[in-house]
């Protein structure tokens, strides 16, 4: 609590997320040192979507995001940890947030470059296995066959199988339907067991399908967790209540 008041306290610009950190480690490659513009571009914009966030949600939400942040850090040595810390109604806020910075950053930069660059976890001889690293890799709408894990995740999270929230987003605003690939899945904590397919029958239905204001219209103080979400989008389309109820089920919310 003595955390999330002093958080609440800092000015907005200077909270910790909105620090845009690391620029200087976006190049080419690890013998390639020139700066790789796309990559730089892609952290802003998933560190403007933070602020636009915060803005919009408030500074007493914020605070108590960077509460369970600061938290998870301090304690286990990670921000995020694996969905359940420092409690699982803390990491919905962090799965919510952390996911709509990480949706736009690949929706955006996909849009602008028709690319993006996929993080992964690296497990080699040298048993770096846990932490993340930034594939050099160009991948083209890799959040398209999305797979969620349940919390708490024990396997290795990657931009496209993670406990985070850019997947169903992803999924509320494209033009495919996962269901009849049988790609995208819905999995146990470490991933050794499909539980179910991922059914996304459906789309908000927009002309344009780089319009996030659908989500982020429903992203406000009050929905912090991923059934608020829904709650939010079936309240502002309650004609596709049992598409996006079908969508929502099959991610496990």
């Amino acid at each position: 609590m003595i955390t999330g008041v002093s958080i609440n306290l800092v000015i907005p610009h200077l909270r910790p997320d909105l620090i845009f950190g690391g620029l200087n480690e976006k190049n080419i490659s690890s013998s390639d040192k020139t700066s790789n513009t796309v990559r730089i571009y892609q952290l802003v914009f998933h560190e403007s979507a933070h602020y636009l966030y915060a803005s919009k949600a408030g500074s007493y939400f914020w605070a108590q995001l960077f509460a369970s942040e600061i938290s998870n850090n301090i304690l286990i040595g990670d921000s995020y940890s694996d969905g359940s810390k420092p409690s699982y109604t803390a990491a919905k806020r962090i799965a919510l947030v952390e996911g709509w910075a990480t949706f736009c950053e690949i929706k955006i930069t996909s849009s602008i470059y028709n690319k993006a660059y996929l993080a992964y976890i690296l497990d080699d001889e040298n048993n770096r296995r846990g932490k993340m690293y930034e594939s050099k890799d160009e991948i083209i709408g890799f959040i398209e066959n999305f797979n969620v894990y349940d919390r708490p995740m024990s396997a290795g999270n990657l931009d496209n199988k993670h406990w985070f929230m850019h997947g169903i987003m992803w999924d509320l605003l494209d033009n495919y339907n996962d269901i009849r690939l049988e790609i995208s899945g819905r999995y146990n904590d470490d991933g050794a067991t499909m539980i179910n397919y991922i059914d996304d029958p459906y789309n908000l239905g927009l002309s344009n399908i780089n319009d996030v204001s659908p989500i982020f219209n429903r992203l406000d103080r009050t929905v912090e967790a991923p059934i608020e979400l829904k709650n939010a989008l079936i309240s502002e389309y309650p004609l596709k209540e049992p598409e996006i109820t079908t969508l929502f089920d099959s991610y496990g919310y």
